[in-house]
């Protein structure tokens, strides 16, 4: 019936409006079916926006057929996961589970008409120039411009600037609503645009569930929170919480942060997001990879990061890289702190540091790494490796030079150098070493001590030496006899093969000089030169590092003792001290990082193709077998490669009527190093179409296979 009707019998008298209602239902009982669904063509033009006239025909929305048929939650793998704090369940409702539920009201419509379909009630009601239609339930609001309302089944089908409005704290705009007064499930489609306290959802397809107080969106959306902007394939909005859960092809963007995920929760009170999956966030500062488990403060800017077991989280800047078990984060001021298997890598000075744990200062660029910290430091045909308990790296402003500390039990290894002290400080920029606190320095066969030394290189070789208070160098020759110098002050050269080529003394100057008889396949001992001098100067062979020859620069005191004479007094001079079972060799420099630094150190190139027992990677050609953690019973088994060739003809004789080729053999033992497996084997040279990768046990079978397949373009690259 037409809304003039409608509007008109509320100006009339109680009785003269009961009346007029009689005469109309007494006009409608008394129609036929057929005629109750024709509609007038007022009303048809009125429904054009339902696009259910089509070409002159007539159909009124089914909801049994119409209506989304979509679950709430169509997999497993969509559901939420449920928030232990939630006050309700999250769960999708039926019909079923709820009966007797308040009935959705019409306030107001322009045009109403009415009909009985589907052997009930419907009402097709439309806006007129006074305003939209409105509707009532519960505590939600809804304007349309037009709508079915399925009065038996308490369903209503909306169309036209849906605005649907709940507890006056959220509206949702759209172009069609589909909402079940049983089991309060909306379901909107078109341009949906959700507004609330926090703030603004974008999407073609929200379902809102006001029972379990969730919104969910499943075919792409977008949420804009104060500065930030949020994408995603799914999404979960709980109304009550302000928590939102977003899953596939995340990608949140702001005004300094810049992420992306598979999974990650974000709560809109405390603006900390929780990720779910591997994430990387890109800041202002650099980027962090992050695993399930960490969260990101997108209000303070600070993080917290945890890894899964075997990976680790990852920060990079322009400076350096820090991954561990677990970062702590703060953005604005640029400061955190790593815990478990920490490396730091410094871009600038080329260095990696390990440790347990760790500090770092962006904004004073200063890095603190405890618990036995490992440097490494490459150098142009060498490799430097510190270790201490402690080691604290920062630029000097005034001086404007990079600096390392460590201390205290301090232990160095270079090819042609070892040392031990309590406190150290290396200048990176000058390759300067600072020795303190009883050091001792081992180059080739002469050991240097002093109360200071202090170290300085040149093209990362050792080029001087300065010795200053109790100067002490120690040889031992052929015959395990003591050769010595002392002095106040040294200053030791050496030649551009880091060996010792000249020891100058000043002060105090004293020698023990062991005299040998060196003859092709002879070596006679004739005795012992003590000498004492003020200044003297030492020069050594460079190749064999042996003493050459003395220059006395004052007049020096000294006597021969041959060997029948010579006592154990005056073997040793005072305060001599013989430290070669200190001398640090490289696993003991190391230690508890071992495997740590040969696992980032000789990672293999290419790419992984296989994550089995064993890890295989391949460049072109080139298999190489990986694991961390390996123990020689990965070894046990045979590694057999089945080879598939593009041509058969390319395979010797014997292969070729089988048209494969099997290789086996066993990875040796040498090839772990400190719980690292890593070993190359070369593909013959042939194009492969696939190989088939494994372990087996003699007489018992496969243990594990993969197979890796080539592309036509690496063939041409054999």
């Amino acid at each position: 019936m037409h809304s003039v009707f409608y509007t008109s019998t509320m100006s009339l008298s109680p009785k003269k409006a009961l009346w007029a209602m009689f005469c109309v239902f007494l006009l409608l009982v008394s129609t036929p079916l057929w005629a109750q669904q024709d509609y007038s063509k007022t009303a048809k033009e009125g429904m054009k926006g339902f696009g259910f006239f089509n070409k002159g025909k007539k159909r009124v929305p089914n909801p049994d057929k119409d209506f989304p048929k979509r679950k709430m939650y169509p997999r497993k793998d969509q559901m939420p996961v449920k928030d232990p704090k939630a006050a309700k369940v999250i769960r999708p409702l039926t019909a079923d589970t709820i009966r007797g539920g308040k009935r959705i009201e019409l306030v107001y419509a322009g045009v109403l008409e009415g009909d009985v379909l589907f052997e009930e009630p419907v009402r097709i009601v439309r806006r007129d120039t006074a305003g939209q239609v409105h509707f009532v339930h519960k505590n939600t609001v809804l304007f349309c411009d037009s709508a079915f309302q399925y009065i038996t089944r308490n369903k209503v089908m909306a169309l036209g600037n849906i605005k649907f409005i709940e507890n006056d704290s959220m509206t949702i705009t759209g172009d069609t609503l589909y909402y079940d007064g049983n089991t309060r499930l909306a379901q909107l489609r078109g341009n949906v645009l959700v507004v609330d306290e926090v703030r603004t959802i974008k999407t073609k397809h929200l379902d809102y569930d006001l029972n379990a107080r969730v919104a969910y969106y499943f075919n792409g959306g977008s949420v804009e929170d104060d500065s930030l902007k949020l994408t995603s394939d799914r999404g979960y909005y709980y109304t009550d919480t302000k928590k939102s859960e977003f899953k596939g092809k995340v990608r949140v963007v702001g005004d300094e942060l810049n992420l992306k995920s598979d999974s990650l929760r974000y709560d809109a009170n405390t603006k900390i997001v929780a990720f779910e999956s591997e994430t990387t966030i890109k800041t202002r500062d650099g980027n962090i990879v992050a695993n399930a488990g960490s969260e990101y403060n997108t209000l303070l800017g600070t993080s917290k990061m945890v890894a899964k077991p075997g990976e680790k989280v990852k920060v990079e800047t322009k400076e350096y890289i820090i991954s561990a078990d677990s970062l702590d984060r703060d953005n604005l001021t640029e400061k955190g702190k790593a815990r478990g298997k920490v490396e730091f890598y410094s871009k600038k000075e080329n260095f990696t540091v390990y440790g347990d744990a760790g500090n770092y200062d962006g904004l004073k660029d200063k890095v603190e790494v405890f618990g036995r910290a490992l440097l490494v430091r490459p150098l142009s045909n060498d490799t430097l490796y510190l270790t201490a308990d402690t080691l604290i790296a920062y630029d000097d402003t005034t001086n404007r030079k990079r600096e390392m500390h460590a201390y205290p039990q301090v232990k160095v290894f270079k090819s042609d150098m070892q040392a031990i002290c309590d406190t150290l400080h290396y200048l990176l920029r000058d390759s300067t070493i600072q020795f303190r606190e009883d050091p001792v320095i081992w180059s080739l066969a002469n050991q240097l001590t002093a109360k200071v030394i202090d170290v300085r290189m040149v093209n990362n070789t050792l080029d001087k030496m300065f010795m200053k208070e109790r100067a002490y160098v120690v040889a031992q020759d052929t015959f395990k006899n003591f050769n010595q110098i002392k002095g106040r002050l040294m200053t030791a050269f050496f030649s551009d093969k880091g060996r010792l080529s000249l020891l100058d003394v000043v002060g105090n100057g004293e020698c023990i000089y062991n005299l040998l008889d060196e003859t092709p396949g002879d070596v006679r001992y004739q005795g012992q030169n003590n000498i004492s001098c003020s200044n003297m100067k030492f020069y050594f062979n460079d190749k064999n590092a042996k003493l050459r020859r003395i220059s006395f620069l004052q007049t020096p005191e000294g006597r021969v003792i041959p060997p029948h004479e010579l006592k154990e007094k005056d073997k040793t001079l005072k305060d001599f001290q013989w430290r070669e079972a200190e001398r640090p060799s490289l696993d003991s420099v190391l230690g508890s990082h071992a495997q740590a630094f040969y696992a980032s150190q000789f990672r293999p190139k290419g790419v992984l193709e296989i994550d089995d027992k064993l890890q295989v990677y391949r460049t072109r050609s080139m298999l190489t077998f990986y694991k961390v953690g390996a123990a020689p019973v990965d070894l046990e088994n045979d590694v057999f490669l089945q080879i598939t060739p593009r041509k058969v003809e390319d395979l010797s004789p014997e292969w070729r009527k089988k048209g494969l080729q099997v290789i086996i053999f066993k990875i040796p033992a040498s090839a772990i190093q400190y719980g690292i497996l890593n070993f190359n084997y070369e593909l013959p040279f042939y194009s492969i179409e696939s190989v088939i990768v494994g372990q087996q046990i003699t007489g018992k079978g496969r243990v594990w296979q993969k197979a890796i397949n080539f592309s036509k373009t690496e063939e041409a690259e054999f």
